[in-house]
């Protein structure tokens, strides 16, 4: 027992101390990037430490099992030596990883995927661009290098010479809790697994990338292709013929009226004005109707990005669901907002109107 105690103590020291590294990699990354993130809150830090937890209860999950397994190697000194050289590149990497994004993150607004890495062109051209990486922004390498060797000081000054064998059933059961645990804080507590979309549940999109940390978002993306296929149905000057989406608009003064905009459920032109709907046609009565729209999404995932930012379904999965969702995008609610509108958000219960978006002066 007290020797399964002393490898129990091992690992979690291990584990606390990397985790203490990633806020200090977060607190680098918002200082460095500070004029991105005029307000933060405790919310954000909440959310940063969930996310930080995910990734090491992912990456560690093997070490573990290598802590845990019963045996009489755990005595042996080199066994030991391995678990921690091996602890050390592994977390270390991952913890490296963060600081790609310190400069990548000014030119695309959000944390890496392993998309980037595995982008077309990309393989070809990652030699110069770790070199000019290196050149052009020293001081980041200067911040990683100095980042891996306190993280190497801290876990020499955690012994593990008193390490022995220990009980095959003690161990087997600290083990099985360990995993249990580990998983549990990879996946997430609520229903569904936790996502890089979660992230804007703890701030205002802008401050995600805040909120995550780059080795979550490379391992969340890692079986992921979102590649975007080029389709060209017409060529650019019969494309302008038929709609030039370049529009220009003169108004004297503005009209600040109120926008109700109404997202439905499963609906149709041949649904409306047919009296299924009664309160919504004597809406249009008196508001400005557009018969001919047509719906550019598939799912009712795609709806409110299709709706509110225009963004059709590209992608073999929605918008919503994959690494771009935490994008900034120039949408209505942040169009209104520049002309001095607030924006409420509203998700009715009943069957004819499911969402209501409301946007006032």
């Amino acid at each position: 027992m007290n020797n399964t105690k002393k490898t129990l103590t091992l690992f979690i020291q291990r584990f606390l101390l990397v985790l203490a590294f990633y806020q200090l990699v977060r607190v680098g990354f918002y200082f460095y990037n500070r004029s991105f993130f005029p307000e933060i809150d405790s919310e954000i830090v909440a959310g940063g430490l969930l996310f930080d937890l995910s990734a090491l209860g992912y990456i560690n999950i093997v070490f573990a099992i290598l802590h845990f397994i019963p045996g009489k190697f755990h005595g042996n000194k080199n066994y030991q030596n391995f678990l921690l050289y091996s602890f050390f590149i592994v977390n270390g990497f991952f913890l490296c990883l963060n600081f790609i994004d310190f400069e990548y993150f000014r030119f695309v607004g959000r944390r890496s995927s392993f998309s980037m890495i595995t982008a077309e062109g990309m393989t070809n051209e990652i030699g110069g661009l770790i070199l000019s990486y290196v050149v052009d922004y020293w001081q980041i390498p200067l911040f990683t290098l100095t980042t891996l060797w306190l993280l190497w000081m801290g876990l020499q000054r955690i012994s593990y010479k008193n390490v022995q064998e220990s009980s095959n059933a003690i161990s087997t059961i600290s083990l099985t809790i360990m995993v249990a645990i580990l998983f549990t804080a990879g996946r997430g507590i609520d229903r569904k697994p936790l996502r890089i979309v979660d992230a804007s549940k703890f701030g205002p999109i802008g401050t995600s990338a805040l909120v995550l940390n780059t080795p979550f978002t490379v391992l969340k993306t890692l079986n992921k292709k979102e590649t975007l296929r080029e389709s060209k149905y017409f060529g650019e000057e019969e494309a302008k013929q038929i709609f030039n989406p370049i529009q220009q608009f003169s108004y004297k003064t503005p009209n600040k009226k109120n926008v109700v905009l109404l997202i439905l459920e499963s609906f149709g032109r041949e649904n409306i004005q047919r009296g299924q709907t009664p309160f919504l046609d004597s809406l249009i009565q008196k508001s400005y109707y557009f018969e001919n729209g047509f719906a550019n999404g598939k799912l009712s995932i795609d709806a409110v990005p299709s709706t509110i930012s225009s963004i059709p379904s590209l992608m073999n999965k929605s918008f919503i669901s994959s690494s771009y969702a935490v994008n900034d995008i120039y949408g209505l609610p942040k169009i209104l907002k520049d002309h001095g509108y607030d924006t409420s958000f509203f998700t009715e219960l009943s069957m004819e109107v499911k969402t209501l978006i409301s946007m006032q002066v």
